[in-house]
């Protein structure tokens, strides 16, 4: 049987494991990770039952934290979509938690006299209180910022290093009573450092977002732009053509009288060209989105990209056209990156279809790619790279905003997004 006051390192393991499983991100199923995290944890406190049971208990605690930190790191990197300091950075915050209710437990005992499973009841309310409130108000901020903001992690990771370090050679080397006072100062002295950090990573992600909007929109306005303009110079030399028109219709009439055939089709075959290279461009009604594809469908082209774009958004939907238009410029722009990637002599695409069926929008967007595309547990692509990701974060917002779907797939080197959003 297990001893009592063991019971303790029991619950601040077990502790450790709920909240990485809850709060962080998970690439593989959450069966996987909850079996191989249990079988993890009871090879690790059996390990440490024994060496508790036969050691002194500074010898013990000498330990008991160093196995603990490094099994800890392992396991949540083994199951995080993130690489290194990212993805070992919720199991740091859960210890962080662990030393935080172990000083109350202290100040609690150097003022009251309880049982020893009274302690454990307290415990497990702390540790419950601190789960809920970071499930509950700051998970949603904590992996928006692990997703989309790369920046600032090992310095995160770091100063909870130090931290661990000092509280760690205190509690081998002094008495309790002798670290307390220190100990609360460098607790509450890491809550500001970490309070910091949060805010300056929230800080940085607020600018990535907003440059990214800027750069959306300017592209979008380009695009508008440039359609404009294309529109314009068509007008122009229809006008032309149109004019020019009564002297070719007499010209062939000409040739007609003299049977000379090849200089008919000729001249038929030229028409055709001016009409083709000045027709404009229109793949839907609705003039924000058509820009987009117009701008997406051109650039994916002078990448040497092939397209197939299958359209028909209406002028009038009940819908912000304009983020519309900025989430297909978005796709169709990861999709040209994606394509760009490709060697030379594999097959590049990107199709785009869009079907309003009057009281919702369909879409999907496939393109070729190369690699290993990571998916997270909600089916979401996880970015490893600096300054991605906010892309997926708007797609993300706009399908909540309409109370939408969204699936990503990729398979057979063929990356597909499908969206699913309810007019207003």
């Amino acid at each position: 049987m297990i001893d009592l006051s063991f019971s303790v390192y029991v619950l601040y393991s077990l502790f450790c494991l709920i909240f990485i499983l809850a709060i962080g991100e998970r690439i593989r199923p959450f069966h996987r990770c909850l079996i191989s995290g249990l079988l993890l944890l009871l090879c690790f406190l059996g390990m440490h039952y024994y060496l508790y049971t036969t050691l002194v208990f500074k010898l013990f605690m000498f330990y008991f934290p160093i196995t603990g930190l490094m099994i800890g790191m392992f396991y949540a990197i083994y199951i995080s979509p993130h690489d290194g300091a990212k993805a070992v950075f919720p199991f740091l915050v859960s210890i962080f938690f662990v030393t935080v209710t172990d000083s109350i437990i202290d100040i609690i005992m150097a003022r009251v006299d309880y049982e020893l499973a009274q302690i454990l009841m307290i415990q497990l309310i702390c540790l419950a209180i601190s789960l809920v409130i970071t499930q509950f108000f700051l998970r949603n901020f904590f992996l928006t910022a692990i997703r989309y903001t790369n920046s600032g992690w090992i310095s995160m990771d770091m100063s909870f290093f130090v931290y661990f370090f000092i509280m760690y050679m205190m509690i081998v080397t002094l008495t309790e009573y002798d670290i307390m006072p220190i100990r609360v100062g460098l607790e509450t002295l890491m809550l500001v450092i970490f309070v910091a950090l949060c805010y300056m990573t929230a800080k940085s992600l607020h600018e990535q977002e907003e440059s990214y909007q800027s750069q959306m929109m300017a592209r979008q306005d380009k695009a508008f732009a440039d359609q404009a303009a294309t529109f314009w110079e068509s007008e122009k030399q229809m006008a032309i053509l149109r004019h020019d028109m009564r002297h070719r219709v007499g010209l062939i009439r000409e040739l007609l009288e003299e049977g000379r055939t090849d200089e008919i089709f000729n001249l038929l075959d030229d028409t055709d060209d001016r009409l083709e290279k000045h027709k404009g461009v229109r793949y839907c009604e609705n003039v924000y989105v058509n820009a987009a594809l117009v701008m997406c469908g051109r650039k994916a082209e002078e990448e040497g990209i092939e397209t197939d774009i299958r359209t028909d958004i209406r002028e009038n939907v009940n819908i912000d056209v304009q983020a519309l238009a900025v989430l297909i410029s978005n796709l169709m722009e990861n999709g040209i990156n994606a394509c760009a990637k490709l060697p030379d002599g594999e097959r590049k695409f990107i199709n785009v279809v869009a079907r309003d069926t009057g009281s919702s929008l369909v879409l999907r967007v496939e393109n070729s790619y190369s690699g290993k595309i990571s998916l997270d547990e909600k089916g979401l692509p996880v970015s490893k790279k600096e300054g991605h990701g906010i892309g997926t974060k708007s797609v993300i917002s706009f399908i909540e905003r309409y109370d939408g779907m969204i699936d990503y797939s990729a398979e057979s080197n063929v990356f597909s997004v499908k969206i699913l959003v309810n007019y207003t």
